[in-house]
């Protein structure tokens, strides 16, 4: 990959999975032979071990140590919303995951009560209340879906909602909505190349972002703020690297034709 390939593309996406296995997907659905569960809020997932143990040390070690897990066979994840950990759970069985969100503002308006974000999570301004809440709410799903991948140390899960998240900023670049989205997603993750992403994305769109008059008025903190300077670095960088590259190139080019001349 080329320095100015790199520079116009950034990060690489990972390729989204598309890949199930059918006897996974069969045991999931029908709890056969399952010998624990995971409990979310109320609602059970009818799991097993073999399936779930070799994806997530942390569930494993739970179910393997001196823990109650391990007498018990049941698991708690009232930390998540259910709706998170379903997404969780067919990763698990299926390798990939599908978000439930409403495709339309109508649609939007008849399931607005039932994808409400919590609270702490949503910290916009009056002047971002005109951000459609459809797209805030999709890319809060996939970093939910990270926050559980990384609790539970589902490292391939990480990746793809990191993929995810990616693939719908370059798909659905909604500048207004850019600046609360990266106030709300503050602390939701401990994923560190969420924030990473993120930092490169405001790098990229940075001149039409300090247009907004809002911007001025967010606070994102200093931490977000060094994501993006240490993004603006590696892109200076890249840039010189290119550029000396293509002196170099230029004078070697020189130097054959004025060998062919003599």
């Amino acid at each position: 990959m080329s320095v100015w390939s790199e520079l116009s593309g950034s990060v690489p996406v990972m390729e989204l999975r598309n890949s199930s296995s059918p006897v996974l997907s069969q045991l999931l659905q029908s709890s056969e032979y399952s010998d624990f569960t995971l409990v979310c809020q109320g609602q059970e997932f009818h799991l097993h071990k073999n399936v779930v143990c070799v994806q997530s040390p942390m569930i494993s070690a739970a179910l393997r140590g001196h823990f109650k897990e391990s007498k018990t066979n049941i698991v708690n994840a009232d930390q998540f919303d259910p709706s998170i950990m379903q997404c969780v759970v067919d990763f698990w069985y299926k390798e990939n995951y599908r978000p439930h969100r409403p495709t339309t503002v109508k649609e939007h308006r008849r399931t607005e009560n039932k994808t409400q974000p919590a609270k702490s999570e949503v910290k916009k301004s009056k002047k971002n209340s005109s951000v459609p809440k459809i797209e805030i709410e999709s890319y809060l799903h996939h970093v939910r879906v990270n926050a559980a991948a990384d609790y539970y140390q589902v490292t391939k899960l990480k990746e793809l909602s990191r993929a995810k998240l990616q693939h719908l900023l370059r798909s659905h670049w909604h500048l207004e909505m850019f600046p609360t989205l990266v106030q709300t997603i503050h602390g939701m993750t401990g994923d560190e190349e969420v924030y990473n992403l993120l930092a490169l994305f405001a790098v990229r769109h940075m001149n039409e972002l300090t247009e907004l008059p809002e911007v001025a008025e967010l606070d994102w903190g200093s931490e977000f703020t060094l994501r993006v300077l240490r993004s603006c670095g590696r892109n200076m960088s890249l840039l010189s690297s290119g550029l000396r590259k293509s002196h170099d190139d230029c004078a070697r080019q020189a130097q054959m034709l004025d060998n062919i001349d003599r």
